[in-house]
């Protein structure tokens, strides 16, 4: 799933249009943003923006002070583009927006995406078990297990931030948290650094 999915925490360096365009280039089959305003309240909007469009919602929020907000570009896997299919979804219910970024989280239908039908079918049961919050402890480690090699965020109305399910699959850049490094065009220096292998020969 070549989708690509962003926490912009309030200290993150902010995007220039360039990246942006990298993005849309890259997964442009729709662009959702949820953020939460200075008044407190959480909010999203999302469709078949072009660039420039989804680039002036987020110069906006951030001149407007909403630094921190989960960013979203969608490429189409299952289910028709369209502003439906877009991310945030809401998850029925609860209080909570889901955003999704990995491979194929379950069935989809003609109408809807894997993660749409994932959101509505599954997600519901899973954030009311027990009462359940997004911030409870055992939330992010239950469903790494579950859904493994996906990436989730998952922000509730009564939660100041959001919650990443999948953190150590992705990287964090410039303050920002990426969720994967096939969506967007990584610079050499932002790449996971990778320990080298002790060579027992070479001492043998």
């Amino acid at each position: 799933n070549m989708c690509m999915l962003i926490h912009h925490p309030a200290n993150a360096e902010p995007f220039t249009r360039e990246e942006f365009e990298d993005f849309h280039a890259r997964s442009p089959h729709g662009f959702g943003a949820m953020w939460r305003t200075p008044l407190g309240e959480l909010h999203s909007r999302k469709g078949l923006m072009r660039s420039g469009e989804s680039w002036q919602l987020y110069r906006s929020l951030i001149a407007n002070g909403c630094p921190e907000m989960v960013l979203h570009w969608r490429y189409r896997t299952a289910g028709p583009v369209n502003e439906a299919n877009c991310h945030p979804i809401e998850v029925p219910g609860t209080r909570v927006l889901m955003m999704h970024n990995g491979a194929m989280i379950g069935p989809s239908t003609s109408t809807k995406s894997d993660s749409v039908v994932f959101a509505e079918s599954v997600m519901p049961d899973v954030i009311r078990a027990g009462d359940w919050s997004v911030r409870h402890p055992e939330m992010t480690p239950y469903l790494e297990r579950q859904f493994g090699g996906n990436r989730l965020i998952l922000w509730d109305q009564d939660e100041a931030t959001p919650v990443i399910v999948g953190e150590d699959t992705g990287l964090w850049w410039k303050g920002r948290w990426m969720s994967n490094t096939y969506a967007w065009t990584v610079p050499n220096e932002a790449m996971p650094r990778r320990e080298p292998k002790f060579d027992w020969h070479r001492y043998a």
